[in-house]
């Protein structure tokens, strides 16, 4: 199981051996860049990430890594690789144990190591515009708005004396968790033990730890399949078991739950987050704003949808003057029933978000399983359905 994923359009890896892939390569570098839920192993999406490859006619370069602290190897610095460079972008400084914001910044840290890295071991693409879909699941999805924010500030570390430019045309963000997670069913369950029971992480890290180190491993994967309820041989029990082996990333998945339940509550995202203009300043509908996009009618499904408003903490500041940046169109995708989602916190972004935004929440026929928050261990199929087709939408597509 690996940290890091990433798949090379042909288009890349060919053009000095094959004259006619010079005349297939597109007019710009697209990346998908996909960021995990928590815990943050990259192996829980390996199937769905090949998906997206497979989707979008190979053009884009798709990418994911564990997120910091659940990291399987222990590769060394001195390993240059555009992998390893992805994992540990140079002169970041890495911690036992990473909290919300080191994953923001980590993570943006990681986007921008990524394309400054295909630059240099891809030269033809030196030149041609850049353009990123961020992709989140569940937590991922908080992390990749902060991302947004942070690009459009300009923030860079001290390092980076010219960071790579790109645009973020979209976020596509996956049973998210970007406000009031606390409030969801398994939140108010978790937040307080997470928040009052300080050794909480710890402890239960030493216990997995103990029990892990103690059975053969072929003993722990059945019991782990058994207890989760996961089928043998399957890409989600491999991760899980990895997951509970590997040293320190059980206390930093809940560790970082605690930050989330503390942190994820009302969002203070403005204009370049959410892309209100000054078109539609001032528009107002019983005490709500209008949202200005380019969502056209029957975008979305499922929904009514047409303003925004401040419940469930959704708050639109009004734009004072016209912004250079274009904010990205946004992309949800919602279960109809979430245990990390509550419903009114959905419908709050639903109501929202509606105009700016393309949302799908799912809707299973009577006797079938409806779309999970963990879609990513049986669902990849279902997900990346979705999923390709707003790629297609925001990317384009071009024929193998």
């Amino acid at each position: 199981m690996r940290d890091v994923i990433i798949h090379v359009p042909e288009w890349l890896t060919n053009t000095n051996n094959d004259p006619s892939a010079a005349q297939r390569a597109p007019s710009e570098l697209t990346v998908i860049y996909f960021i995990t839920g928590n815990p943050g192993l990259i192996g829980y999406y390996e199937s769905f990430l090949k998906l997206l490859a497979e989707g979008t006619g190979r053009n884009s370069v798709v990418a994911g890594a564990s997120l910091g602290g659940f990291e399987i190897s222990q590769t060394t610095t001195a390993d240059h690789s555009l992998e390893n460079e992805l994992l540990y972008p140079p002169l970041f400084t890495r911690k036992t144990v990473y909290d919300l914001q080191d994953q923001i910044d980590l993570t943006h840290e990681r986007l921008r190591s990524l394309i400054h890295n295909l630059h240099v071991a891809y030269p033809n693409t030196r030149d041609l515009p850049v353009q990123v879909a961020l992709l989140g699941h569940s937590v991922g999805a908080y992390i990749a708005l902060e991302v947004v924010r942070l690009q459009h500030s300009g923030h860079t570390y001290h390092h980076h004396a010219s960071p790579p430019d790109f645009t973020i045309p979209a976020t596509m963000l996956l049973t998210p968790t970007i406000v009031h997670i606390a409030q969801s069913p398994s939140g108010r369950l978790a937040t307080p033990m997470l928040s009052n029971v300080p050794f909480f992480p710890a402890l239960i890290q030493a216990a997995a730890g103990a029990l892990a180190g103690t059975m053969p491993l072929s003993w722990f994967m059945g019991l782990v399949s058994r207890v989760a309820g996961m089928k043998q041989g399957s890409g989600g029990l491999e991760a899980t078991v990895q997951f509970l082996r590997t040293a320190g990333a059980v206390k930093q998945a809940l560790s970082l739950a605690r930050c989330e339940m503390a942190e994820i509550g009302g969002t203070e995202w403005k204009e370049e987050v959410w892309g209100v203009s000054k078109e539609g300043f001032g528009n107002k509908l019983q005490g709500t704003q209008h949202l200005d996009g380019d969502a056209e009618e029957g975008d979305n499904k499922h929904i009514n949808a047409g303003v925004t408003t401040s419940s469930g903490g959704i708050e639109v500041t009004q734009a004072r003057k016209e912004i250079a940046w274009k904010a990205p169109k946004h992309y949800f995708l919602f279960a109809k029933q979430d245990h990390w989602v509550a419903d009114a916190t959905r419908d709050a972004i639903v109501e929202a978000m509606g105009s700016r935004a393309k949302i799908v929440v799912d809707e299973p026929e009577r006797g079938e399983k409806g779309l999970v928050h963990a879609w990513c261990l049986e669902q990849n199929g279902m997900v990346a359905e979705i999923v390709n087709g707003w790629l297609e939408e925001v990317l384009g597509r071009r024929p193998d």
